[in-house]
């Protein structure tokens, strides 16, 4: 028996394979001399890797090898960990490994009686100089891990030593088989009871990934799933359990049915993608109208702001400028507000509620809807709303700091997030009436987290050059951007005759209901004030606008998250404890189930899912002339969807605000204009006459019609 075994998973390594193996060899040898073999493990590598592990294992008798037909690391890592022959097995990538880690390793196991010791890139002392990228994947991560499993360390992937005898049987129980394989063990072991510790150590990337990022977080997220539930669902009660298997399989049918086209972009999340893409493509946080002309005053058009579009851009500068790479963005957020609902339902009412909330949310179709459109801020917001709430109670300054951080983040992702500004200082007053006091210092760093995000929102939407002419246009734009009169009663009439508003107020009656039962007892949380005061806020809101339900949709998410807790204090208030929650869990899983058939019924409407924008823009990439001059009327969807920096554009932002040049005014035609239909678009109509003796009309898709200047050829069929 050797006294170290040191496995390497190889995949498509052909580049530096030969200099690495050589280059470990060496320094081994001076070390632990014939002590020691090298466990190379291929795995399905189709470049010249297993030819050069051939010519390796002839060269060097330390080695041996095993080949896999199929890639998978986890799969590789626990094939060579079940043939290790070592008193001790050593785990190195062959991109990351450590020689004198392994002697400061064995000599802390020796010291300590260790059964495992870690290298950790995030622990004190440890430096990690890999992309900004990378370092905070493996940090979400690791908090991650932290939150659903309790773990104690600050790493599990890279460089571990361990005592071969005592690992094997936690190995062959382990169920993932991809990335976090070793995660699984690490968590297994410190659930088992062996003793483990960290040595910080230096992490230096010598290649790029060979997997995409876009590759590995889906598996990730799976191969997660698959360990929770391994581990927890001991402690989940077969309704549970039920429940958060559904609800993880129908949150995937729902982000991926029609990908990246469900639901396909519009006006507004046009301009807010527009927006990402001109300053990732030209460093102004604006929107482009033609090359060089960017709109000024920027008030008037970002309704989503930074919090939302600083991702997007992010996704932009690294995985390029498309719709794809938008949807990314919002897929993430939508996962973690599920995450922050079941948190913050687990903190305030016991973690019996977190999964019928999750249900409820996953199966409600406007979710998707409002929160799958690249670059719309609802949902976003609210992620900020909750993961600040989870801190909403603390006392120490830095977690209030970031509290007021990110409710400050809440409240500028979106114009109608201002009214959480109201909601905070009811819930601050109320709490200073309870305490019979001022609470000046809390306020203070309550305050300073706000500022620092309203700050850099004020940095954003301050008209260049400043004028207060600009601002009180801005506020005037605010207080009533359409321009709506009389609309009060019949936005009251829709929560008696639509389905969606008259869902909203049946989840109302009960969150109220229940909220009073809470107040008479002195149970109330001081963050369901907040949630409470914004809910109502937003409902007058929605009262005096033309009626869009999305303008609502804040409202109704917070409501579907808290109904689960609510129906059971109501129920509670009429039987007994064992009964009440016997009903509630019958009462949201039916209303689940409801829920889920509509969503599955209409996930297939032109409102959840149309590919049209995306394929028209494509036949326009493939069959106009590259050097043709292109202007878009009042779709900026589409202007985002065609990569020519050429193209300018005009739009109506609303009756107030109109941008972009007046072609016909001032006589600079382009070869190509795309709009809606020609007769129902108010700038267009007011050229009819033009438009008809200098255009004619050479393809319509949709919403989408496509005119030409008389005088240029046909286009390609």
């Amino acid at each position: 028996m050797k006294h170290l075994t040191i496995i390497i998973p190889i995949y498509n390594e052909e580049a530096i394979l030969e200099t690495e193996v050589t280059a470990m060899v060496k320094e081994l040898d001076e070390q632990f001399r014939d002590a020691y073999e090298i466990l190379l493990v291929e795995n399905g590598s189709f470049d010249r890797t297993r030819q050069i592990t051939q010519s390796l294992e002839r060269q060097f008798p330390q080695l041996r090898i095993i080949y896999l037909p199929t890639a998978g690391y986890g799969r590789a890592l626990k094939e060579g960990l079940l043939q290790s022959n070592g008193e001790f097995t050593v785990l190195f990538n062959i991109d990351f490994w450590n020689v004198p880690f392994v002697k400061k390793a064995l000599d802390l196991q020796k010291e300590k009686n260790l059964d495992m010791v870690v290298g950790s890139k995030t622990a004190p002392g440890a430096e990690d100089t890999r992309p900004f990228v990378r370092r905070a994947i493996t940090r979400t991560f690791n908090w991650l891990l932290k939150k659903l499993f309790g773990f104690r360390g600050t790493d599990t992937h890279g460089m571990k030593l361990m005592d071969t005898e005592k690992l094997k049987p936690i190995i062959a129980a382990c169920q993932t088989e991809r990335e976090i394989f070793d995660t699984e063990f690490v968590l297994r072991a410190e659930a088992a009871g062996l003793k483990t510790e960290e040595i910080p150590v230096v992490c230096v990337e010598k290649r790029k990934t060979v997997y995409r990022i876009t590759q590995r977080i889906p598996r990730t997220l799976k191969d997660l799933v698959i360990l929770f539930f391994s581990f927890r669902l001991p402690q989940f009660s077969k309704v549970s359990a039920g429940l958060v298997i559904f609800s993880f399989f129908f949150f995937l049918f729902s982000v991926f049915y029609g990908f990246p086209d469900s639901p396909s972009p519009w006006f507004d999340n046009g301009v807010n993608l527009g927006l990402a893409r001109t300053y990732a493509e030209d460093g102004v946080y604006s929107l482009r109208l033609a090359p060089g002309d960017y709109i000024r005053e920027r008030a008037l058009f970002i309704s989503t702001n930074y919090p939302l579009v600083g991702w997007i851009i992010l996704s932009f500068k690294i995985l390029g400028v498309g719709l794809w790479q938008a949807q990314i963005v919002m897929i993430l957020f939508l996962i973690l507000y599920l995450i922050a609902a079941a948190l913050l339902v687990t903190r305030w009412y016991g973690r019996g509620f977190a999964a019928g909330t999750l249900a409820l949310i996953v199966t409600f179709l406007p979710f998707y809807g409002n929160g799958l459109s690249g670059g719309l801020g609802e949902v976003p917001g609210l992620v900020y709303l909750l993961f600040g709430l989870l801190l909403y109670e603390k006392e120490k300054r830095w977690p209030l700091f970031f509290c007021g951080f990110l409710l400050g983040l809440a409240a500028t992702t979106k114009v109608i997030y201002v009214l959480l500004l109201a909601g905070i200082a009811a819930a601050e007053i109320w709490r200073a009436v309870q305490e019979k006091k001022l609470l000046w210092r809390r306020w203070f760093v309550l305050v300073i987290g706000l500022t620092l995000s309203v700050m850099v929102w004020l940095a954003t939407v301050t008209p260049r050059p400043f004028t207060f002419d600009a601002v009180k246009q801005t506020l005037a734009y605010y207080a009533n951007p359409y321009d709506a009169a009389g609309v009060v009663s019949e936005n009251l009439r829709r929560f008696v005759t639509e389905s969606t508003p008259l869902h909203f107020v049946l989840l109302l009656i009960s969150f109220l209901i229940s909220l009073f039962i809470r107040f008479k007892k002195k149970i109330l949380h001081p963050g369901e004030i907040v949630l409470s005061a914004f809910i109502l806020l937003n409902i007058i809101f929605y009262l005096r606008t033309v009626g869009w339900y999305r303008y609502l949709f804040p409202a109704h998410l917070l409501l579907l998250t808290l109904t689960a807790p609510a129906i059971f204090f109501l129920a509670k208030e009429f039987f007994a404890l064992a009964r009440a929650r016997h009903m509630a869990a019958t009462v949201v899983i039916l209303l689940a189930l409801v829920q889920g058939v509509h969503a599955v019924r209409h996930r297939n409407e032109g409102l959840y899912y149309n590919s049209i924008p995306r394929l028209f823009a494509q036949t326009l990439n493939t069959t106009l002339p590259q050097e043709a001059s292109i202007m878009v009327v009042d779709k900026p969807e589409l202007w985002f969807l065609l990569p020519r920096a050429a193209v300018t554009q005009r739009m109506k932002m609303n009756p107030r605000v109109s941008f972009g040049e007046d072609i016909f005014a001032t006589g600079n035609l382009p070869d190509y204009i795309v709009s809606g239909e020609p007769s129902d678009n108010e700038y267009l109509r007011q050229y009819t006459e033009e438009l008809e003796k200098e255009y004619e009309r050479v393809r319509e898709e949709g919403a989408y019609v496509l005119l030409k200047r008389e005088y240029l050829s046909p286009l390609p069929r």
